[in-house]
């Protein structure tokens, strides 16, 4: 019998060739996906910013709480004001002396440091442990340490100290105790700090404070937190700060006495009721 030699290849279906993309369907697949990062990364970034926004107000709340029992601790009295110049509510060391928020700092109310700064805040002025902004107070760097809210500007404390020993170095001669600044109980309905910044002084020197565009976070002394709009009177009154080109009178902060021409921090309590 004759052996007929057989192929090492069996037969079998014929098999089917695979296609390849072609340089054009790559094209238009890649297209595709740049549309739709294009259509998802705004609102991602919305997404985040409410978030921060959201996160913002947490901050105020824990901040108010702390706040609240420093006022405790000090016969009622909450340290809300400014240091010389009428927005500068947000200073805790001006490379000096510990002023404004600086005792609550001094007091061990400061555990988590980074609640008293606004997550949306831009400007590293006004950002937690910064170059410009470094942490702890008082350190080696010799730099005004500034918190990322700003208080009510009810009072000067350039030269009133409260509690009298928060002053750095100590103040020698008789020490003169001026009674603190407002009884926080009497705040209730008032927004006490809000999370807009900036600096403005005589020179006609401006930084904008509006880190969230078109809100803001306010604490109110009940310790409640809440988000505004701005609707046309705040915008109003925030540009004619902004673009004031001289000293700025207190009353276009505060100004309860005349209610036919209301201080920005008169606006934002109208915005809250």
């Amino acid at each position: 019998m004759r052996l007929v030699p057989t192929s090492p290849h069996r037969a079998g279906p014929p098999r089917s060739r695979t296609r390849a993309f072609t340089l054009v369907e790559l094209l238009v697949v890649i297209g595709i996906i740049a549309i739709m990062i294009g259509i998802l990364l705004p609102t991602l970034a919305k997404a985040r910013n409410a978030a921060n926004i959201t996160k913002c107000l947490s901050n105020l709340r824990q901040v108010g709480m702390a706040l609240k029992i420093y006022a405790h601790d000090n016969k009622d009295y909450a340290l809300l004001g400014y240091r010389s110049q009428t927005y500068r509510g947000y200073t805790i060391h001006d490379g000096v002396n510990y002023t404004v928020l600086g005792p609550i700092y001094v007091a061990g109310f400061m555990k988590s440091p980074d609640v008293w700064y606004c997550p949306v805040q831009s400007d590293p002025l006004w950002q937690f442990d910064t170059a410009q902004n470094p942490w702890p107070p008082a350190g080696p760097h010799g730099k005004e340490t500034r918190a990322g809210y700003t208080t009510r500007p009810v009072k000067n404390w350039l030269a009133a100290v409260w509690p009298p020993e928060i002053r750095n170095p100590p103040v020698t001669g008789p020490i003169v105790q001026e009674g603190g600044c407002v009884k926080l109980t009497k705040m209730k309905s008032r927004v006490i700090m809000t999370d807009t910044t900036g600096v403005i002084n005589n020179s006609g020197w401006r930084i904008p404070f509006l880190p969230h565009k078109t809100s803001l976070n306010v604490l109110l002394g009940d310790c409640s937190a809440r988000t505004v709009a701005y609707d046309k009177a705040i915008n109003a009154k925030i540009n004619k700060i902004n673009t004031q080109t001289t000293t700025l009178p207190v009353t276009e902060l505060l100004n309860p006495t005349d209610p036919t021409n209301p201080g920005l921090w008169d606006l934002y309590d109208q915005n809250t009721r």
